[in-house]
């Protein structure tokens, strides 16, 4: 779990390709890693390093294995949204909304670590659909 905790620690750094790298060594190194750690992982890393279509096909696979994961609903949501996907990203905020009702862009921000980060959700959540 070492290098997948550092890749989590890369993508709030802001060292997203630095992520990618701890989270790919994390699937090759450790035998029976989960995949849904993996693809979220690695979602958050290419969603942070611009790349979101790659971000959005890895949240998706994250969401296979776990149809009703806030992080992967979150992830996928505002790749797609980056993405230009703005259905799909409407779809998928509409489904996070159905699983956490109490939802809203004003108390997820209070968890948000950095002013960068809070100004790309914010704009991912006006493309998605999100009133607040």
């Amino acid at each position: 779990m070492g290098w997948h905790n550092s890749g989590w620690v890369k993508v709030w750094l802001g060292e997203p390709d630095r992520a990618a790298e701890c989270f790919a060594h994390a699937m090759r190194e450790l035998d029976g890693f989960d995949p849904l750690l993996y693809a979220t992982g690695m979602a958050h890393a290419r969603f942070f390093a611009g790349r979101h279509d790659d971000a959005t096909v890895m949240g998706k696979m994250a969401l296979r294995e776990l149809p009703d994961s806030h992080t992967a609903l979150r992830i996928a949501a505002a790749s797609c949204a980056l993405a230009g996907s703005n259905e799909e990203a409407g779809r998928l905020i509409a489904r996070l909304l159905e699983i956490d009702p109490a939802l809203h862009i004003s108390n997820f921000l209070q968890n948000v670590i950095t002013t960068k980060t809070s100004s790309k959700v914010c704009r991912c959540s006006a493309k998605g659909g999100s009133t607040e």
